[in-house]
């Protein structure tokens, strides 16, 4: 129970005000005690938040000039006959280039010259002036902006990660799922979370036992970024395909499905069973999982490959786009009545910052003669 780590601060302000006696100045104490409280609950909304995938494209790109920063710091000092003094130092700091995009989900991130570079090449629009605002800018500044020319080839896609309240996982509900260990994960030929490589990451990722013809390519992947970027936001859906061998048969999509525990709210994951034939990719089976309370796009996409047995990435991902419109992504606060619990890990991991933060805090007082 989390209530301890909140309760373990309030507990070692008592003692230190009984061991000193200086109930006079509780007020400080208090004081202390509140700040670690904040820390506390400011700890507790990211480490019991789990990570999500998420999906856009860039709609501008920006490069801001050099500019020069004019800092001026005021200091006090002590001469050696005990007097004090005031002096202002004076320096001018120099801010070099810097290059952004911006993305159609409000999020902007810093990239290399050369990104920009491939952006304003590609798009081959004119150049905006912009005037980024800088603080006690005494010269240079400005900047030059590419905005997107709305060509889908030229769409330049990110998969970025944010942090969401899951009240399922580490709950004893029915809806959480069996926990399968990285261990047993190898040894079935489970798939690990797809990483973020640069700006994007898999989103068709085949199982170790499938060996090396993983009947995919940089082609097929784009087609599926595309999908994930430009519903992302609108549709909140991030989709995974998965490939594993036919003969592992469909329950091994079950397997998949409890070692990523569910997957997260956002996620469509399509499994499929394949096997070549003829020098082609064979779908077998198809298994989707996600947590959509009426799951149409799951049924749809299942009922697909029992027609269109041969894989055909390009004209899956034209389908799912002409598709979309089944998929109603889970409010996950739905599931707030279970509350917001941890693992073991978490769960030690904030009564190590409870107790640390005690320790610092009497360390604080004690030197303070508190």
């Amino acid at each position: 129970m989390r209530i301890f780590a909140y309760i373990l601060p309030v507990a070692a302000a008592v003692y230190l005000i009984a061991a000193t006696g200086n109930w006079d100045i509780w007020y400080w104490y208090l004081a202390g005690v509140a700040a670690i409280e904040l820390v506390l609950f400011l700890c507790q909304r990211g480490i019991f938040k789990v990570k999500e995938y998420l999906s856009g494209f860039a709609v501008s790109a920006e490069h801001h000039f050099p500019w020069t920063e004019k800092v001026t710091r005021t200091e006090t000092y002590t001469d050696s006959k005990g007097k004090t003094h005031t002096r202002t130092t004076l320096k001018y700091v120099y801010h070099p280039d810097e290059w952004y995009w911006s993305l159609n989900t409000g999020k902007a991130f810093a990239i290399c010259e050369e990104e920009f570079q491939n952006c304003r090449d590609s798009w081959r629009t004119e150049p905006i002036e912009i005037f980024p605002y800088h603080a006690n800018c005494v010269s240079g500044g400005g900047g030059v902006a590419y905005q997107w020319d709305k060509d889908r080839r030229t769409a330049y896609t990110v998969t970025y990660t944010g942090k969401y309240k899951n009240y399922v996982r580490n709950s004893h509900s029915i809806f959480r799922t069996d926990e399968i260990d990285r261990k047993t994960a190898r040894e079935l030929g489970l798939i690990d979370y797809p990483v973020i490589n640069g700006w994007e990451q898999d989103v068709i990722a085949s199982s170790s036992k499938l060996g090396t013809d993983i009947m995919h390519g940089p082609m097929n992947q784009r087609e599926f970024h595309l999908l994930n970027a430009f519903n992302g936001m609108k549709n909140q859906i991030h989709i995974f395909a998965l490939l594993f061998p036919a003969s592992s048969g469909i329950g091994i999509a079950e397997k998949q499905r409890a070692y990523w525990q569910g997957g997260n709210k956002n996620e469509f994951t399509i499994c499929l069973g394949v096997e070549r034939e003829d020098g082609k990719g064979i779908v077998r089976w198809c298994k989707c999982f996600s947590w959509c309370d009426e799951p149409y796009l799951e049924a749809a996409t299942e009922d697909y490959f029992l027609t269109h047995t041969v894989l055909n990435w390009t004209m899956f991902s034209r389908w799912l786009q002409g598709n979309i419109h089944l998929w109603r992504r889970k409010e996950f606060s739905d599931f707030k009545y279970l509350g917001l619990k941890g693992s073991v890990k978490q769960n030690l991991s904030f009564y190590a910052i409870s107790i640390i933060l005690c320790v610092i805090g009497a360390f604080i007082a004690i030197r303070c003669n508190l």
